[in-house]
């Protein structure tokens, strides 16, 4: 896929690692969608206008209150049919190594289904590699500066909405 985008967009190629599958597979995507290299894009509208000021923001939370959100979610999706989407997938012909089961989740039930561990050992490996994921996810937004951090026990949901409105307005140079 790497050598294919270079024949296809040799700009976008250079600014994308050959290992990021994601972001290969995404330029690919937006030349069969536009009939136009991403990199012909980025020359002709440019990559980084937007032509309007932006606000972003990072929700959060008390951490003790996200982690047990993490593992009911984990529980959820057991329940809605994890092991048989895995064991689907299997049967398809998708090893561990497949891309789709890079999924988070995927490759612990896919442990569990060989026999390698057992099913309380993949629920705990799932919400422990889940909450440390969510952890990396809360110190890059952290370290990102762009981001206004609300967090929703500090101001509730009607107060993190106002603040968001207010702060857009502010950015927008009105009165809010």
């Amino acid at each position: 896929l790497y050598k294919e985008l270079g024949d296809i967009d040799p700009i976008a190629q250079n600014r994308i690692e050959a290992g990021d599958i994601q972001r290969i597979m995404r330029c690919l995507e937006i030349v069969l969608k536009n009939g136009r290299p991403l990199g012909e894009l980025w020359r002709t509208e440019g990559s980084t206008t937007l032509g309007c000021h932006s606000l972003m923001v990072n929700l959060t939370m008390d951490r003790a209150k996200l982690y047990g959100r993490i593992n009911a979610r984990v529980d959820l999706m057991l329940e809605q049919g994890l092991v048989q989407e895995v064991e689907s997938l299997l049967e398809m012909g998708y090893g561990h190594a497949a891309y789709a089961m890079g999924t988070m989740g995927y490759q612990e039930i896919e442990a569990y289904i060989a026999g390698r561990i057992s099913i309380e050992t993949a629920i705990s490996l799932i919400k422990h590699r889940t909450r440390n994921f969510a952890k990396r996810q809360l110190t890059w937004c952290r370290r990102d500066r762009r981001l206004w951090e609300l967090n929703f026990e500090d101001w509730g949901k009607q107060g993190v909405i106002q603040r968001i409105v207010n702060g857009w307005q502010y950015r927008q140079g009105g009165d809010g």
